[in-house]
């Protein structure tokens, strides 16, 4: 039997849709209106059957409540050289190099028993509360999945004290012969979940995904979700210390040979925390991620970009400060001694010097942003004033040149390639209270925080210079320059 649904006063039907659901508008009279209930999508339930959607918070005062990302961490693997100031490494046979713009694991193609490879950061990634972790890790198989007895691993655990190679606390994805798995590791009890429905395609990257908070954690593939779990039962969390670091590791288990030479690619990474305002300052994510402007960026030589060698004491001739060529102390700051010469009086010399690293295809240019400087000088040799008075110098920050030579002039016309010269900030004096200071006498330091940050930029050289305007006739100072800077 049929009914029709008719309004009482109008006699008008309703009508329904090709799903059998009724049509319905609501009143826009806001005397009149329902309440209505948002929910947003976050993943359509392609690989784990349920879409899921959720309804967002307001607080008590009807506000929407929202949250913004904090980049904690970002690498790409485009460079060729180890980058010791951010990750470190592990091999036992099992080696892995940079190249082909991806660190590659098993880079030798071997397929013994018992060996492995692993990298980690330095830093780890703490869980706040209800704020979650999210880890991006880019990754492509470049000849085969992997075979028998080849386990591969990629997330947020500390590796096993027992054995390197086994995670023994935290989260992540595990490749097996059997597929693609993922792990929660609670102080070396685990938990896996799968194997996902997964096939890659051999050569192509695709973005691994996982997200955690306090109490629940996600894995996706591409943006879509492929599993969910909460964390273990009787455990506050997903893992015991409540913070680990990004690791990847890449073994082949004593259980005999690897069925096959497997090589994996990473491309890169990034580690963001969500949904809280941090308000942590640009210059503080860039430093924690390993752009402090003292360190090296990647795609450059490991260690600091500041000079700690010092020229042999009292040796005048090695220690007389350069006009036009690059500085005995060719870094960005550090320690210097350096001869007060009566010739020089006046003269522009080139105290530090050094050049951003250029941009190639395996090294990402970076820009040096620099937010303040300090000088400290000390007499080393008893210094004696050329003329009446005491020894002083002016100081200048110099930037942003095509080279060393503070002398040369700026192209006016389309030249190839374009001459820039130095842009010059004026930082002060340094003087001693004495005409003629003993050993360990202190000059005024130097100290400038600048409210607008200078920029150097890739290709670009940066010095220190200064200008004798009371020089000795003889003596040796030492000077240390600290550059307040980062890289973005």
């Amino acid at each position: 039997m049929a009914f029709k649904l008719l309004g009482w006063l109008t006699g008008n039907g309703a009508e329904v849709d090709s799903n059998n659901q009724l049509l319905v508008s609501t009143n826009p009279d806001p005397t009149k209106a329902g309440a209505d209930v948002a929910f947003y999508e976050k993943d359509h339930g392609v690989y784990t059957a349920t879409r899921v959607a959720l309804s967002p918070e307001v607080s008590e005062d009807a506000k929407l409540r929202v949250g913004l990302d904090t980049m904690l961490d970002f690498e790409l693997f485009n460079y060729t050289n180890q980058r010791t100031n951010k990750h470190w490494y592990k091999i036992t046979t099992l080696a892995m190099a940079l190249t082909s713009n991806g660190l590659v694991t098993n880079s030798a193609g071997v397929t013994t028993q018992n060996t492995g490879c692993s990298l980690n950061t330095h830093r780890h990634f703490p869980l706040y509360t209800a704020c979650p972790l999210y880890l991006e890790t880019y990754m492509a198989f470049t000849n085969f999945l992997p075979g028998a007895n080849t386990v591969i691993n990629y997330g947020l655990f500390l590796p096993g004290a027992a054995n390197f190679y086994n995670p023994g606390d935290g989260v992540g994805f595990r490749w097996t012969s059997a597929g693609l798995f993922g792990f929660q590791n609670y102080n070396g009890t685990e938990n896996l979940v799968g194997p996902f429905t997964f096939n890659p395609v051999i050569g192509t990257v695709y973005k691994y995904t996982i997200t955690l908070n306090q109490q629940y954690l996600e894995w996706w593939i591409n943006d879509v979700l492929y599993a969910s779990a909460l964390a273990s039962v009787g455990n506050p969390q997903p893992m015991a210390m409540g913070s680990a670091p990004f690791t990847i590791n890449h073994y082949i288990t004593n259980n005999g040979a690897a069925g096959n030479a497997c090589q994996p690619k990473f491309t890169g990474y990034a580690v963001n925390l969500g949904d809280t305002n941090s308000n942590k300052p640009w210059q503080h994510q860039m430093a924690m991620m390993g752009f402090n402007g003292h360190l090296w960026p990647e795609g450059n030589a490991s260690g600091t970009a500041v000079t700690t060698v010092q020229p042999a004491y009292n040796a005048d001739a090695a220690t007389t400060v350069p006009s036009t060529s690059a500085a005995t102390a060719n870094g960005l700051g550090g320690i210097t001694d350096w001869a007060m010469v009566a010739s020089e009086a006046t003269a522009e010399r080139i105290l530090f010097s050094w050049q951003n690293p250029a941009a190639a295809v395996n090294v990402t240019g970076r820009n040096l942003v620099i937010c303040g400087i300090r000088i400290c000088s000390a007499v080393r040799t008893i210094l004696v004033a050329a003329t009446a008075g005491n020894p002083a110098f002016a100081v200048e920050m110099a930037y942003g040149a095509s080279g060393v030579n503070p002398n040369i002039a700026e192209a006016t016309t389309f030249a190839n390639p374009t001459t820039k010269i130095y842009r010059k900030v004026f930082l002060g004096h340094q003087a001693w209270t004495t005409t003629a200071p003993v050993i360990g006498s202190l000059a005024n330091d130097i100290d400038v925080k600048f409210t607008v940050p200078f920029v150097v930029h890739p290709g670009e050289w940066w010095a220190l210079l200064i200008r004798e305007f009371n020089s000795g006739a003889g003596g040796l100072v030492q000077t240390t320059c600290y550059v307040d800077s980062y890289w973005e």
